[in-house]
């Protein structure tokens, strides 16, 4: 399966949080990610692997403050996940 910046980042922040992925789509151009842990899951959609315009889609379910986030660039996914997911993570 194809892999990008994206997916990478989040795939790298899932395993390190104990999710365990399960299912991943490529309708170019996008890649979709899924992952879970528990009750929790991650669904994660990349719609390019430009680290500054690229556009994603992020879904999480089952954490404290489930959300569905579309947001620009790797710099603030990497700001998403830091300070927004990851906090609600045991």
């Amino acid at each position: 399966m194809n892999e990008n910046n994206y997916t990478q980042l989040v795939t790298a922040f899932a395993e390190a949080n104990g999710f365990t992925f399960y299912q991943g789509a490529q309708a170019s151009p996008a890649l979709i990610r899924n992952w879970v842990n528990g009750t929790r899951k991650i669904h994660f959609v990349s719609y390019g692997n430009d680290s500054q315009t690229a556009s994603w889609h992020f879904i999480n379910e089952g954490f404290e403050h489930p959300v569905s986030h579309l947001g620009t660039g790797i710099d603030e996914l990497t700001d998403w996940l830091d300070n927004v997911i990851a906090p609600q993570l045991p």
